[in-house]
């Protein structure tokens, strides 16, 4: 397989989807109002400092392996109505968590460091009530896996061997393509392959774009890291409408299955839309998603429900 061939099949299913699904329409008359609002607005700023990055430089590392644990846990989205979250149990908490309960100087000094705080971050979550951590914890587990599913007999030759997440860190760092290292991701650190539209892959790269300033071109062709939110506000805003049997049901809360007709349908449109709004702006993948995601406030739509961990 390509390094191009997993990206492009999200685009080839999510054109599938929308070519024959009988729960969501595209409302093509709101895209050319969609497009001049966001002609009016300053794209989304990255988090980039004005020096170069030094990619050799540790504090570039740590960012690496944080942004891959935070995306590993995939900002606990919660399954349930946003309005009840307990103890805050949303994106921003899960950040404070990470940033208080993972330390990546240590964690990137050995497997068994990198262990020890992933531990940490998971208890952290559970006393603060985050949903699916069984589904999570294995996803978290999954960096710690030597590289080539080599057995460990014992701590000596774990050590020895390099996991996954370091891996990842290696081959960010080393200024491979961006289509190289999205291809390791997926293949190579268990669950992140398992989503149809790959979501938590995609959100990493958008994010290591948007700190760091990586893959400034290659990031161009990239899909938007599709999910929840999202949908709601492209909902909200007219640009596809659900049909009344699946309007009924996110409006009443019913869980969606996952991976099923309506939820993959759901989720297929937000991509096709952000596509198309991506050609019409010239923005990219990125700054379409950053856009929407700033308005997730300013509608009344709900999200849909679905027992998942995908996001």
């Amino acid at each position: 397989m390509t390094d191009l061939r997993l990206i492009d099949e999200v685009f080839n299913l999510s054109n599938h989807i929308m070519k024959t699904t009988k729960h969501v329409r595209l409302n093509s008359g709101r895209m050319t109002d969609c497009v001049e609002a966001m002609l009016k607005e300053p794209r989304e700023e990255k988090q980039v400092d004005d020096k170069k990055i030094n990619m050799s430089d540790n504090t570039t590392s740590n960012i690496i392996l944080e942004e891959l644990v935070a995306d590993s846990v995939n900002y606990c989205y919660w399954q349930f109505n946003s309005g009840y979250r307990p103890i805050d149990a949303g994106s921003t908490k899960m950040r404070n968590l990470l940033d208080s309960n993972f330390e990546s100087d240590r964690a990137l000094m050995s497997n068994i460091n990198l262990a020890a705080e992933l531990r940490n971050f998971y208890s952290a979550m559970v006393r603060n009530r985050f949903p699916l951590m069984d589904k999570r914890l294995t996803h978290l587990n999954a960096l710690t896996r030597c590289s080539l599913y080599q057995s460990a007999s014992n701590m000596h030759s774990y050590e020895s061997a390099k996991c996954v997440a370091m891996d990842m860190v290696d081959i960010v760092q080393g200024g491979y393509p961006m289509q190289t290292a999205f291809k390791n991701l997926v293949s190579r650190v268990d669950g992140f392959g398992e989503d149809p539209f790959l979501k938590r892959a995609i959100l990493f790269f958008l994010q290591l774009n948007r700190i760091l300033g990586l893959y400034e071109e290659e990031i161009k062709i990239l899909p938007i890291p599709a999910d929840y939110q999202v949908p709601k506000i492209m909902n909200g805003l007219g640009l596809f409408t659900y049909t009344p049997p699946l309007n009924e049901k996110i409006i009443n809360g019913e869980h969606l299955q996952e991976n099923g007709p309506e939820e993959m349908s759901i989720r297929a449109a937000a991509i096709q839309v952000a596509s198309i709004l991506g050609e019409e702006t010239g923005w990219s993948p990125s700054e379409v998603d950053g856009w929407f995601f700033a308005r997730r406030k300013n509608t009344n739509s709900p999200f849909h429900c679905c027992i998942t961990s995908n996001y």
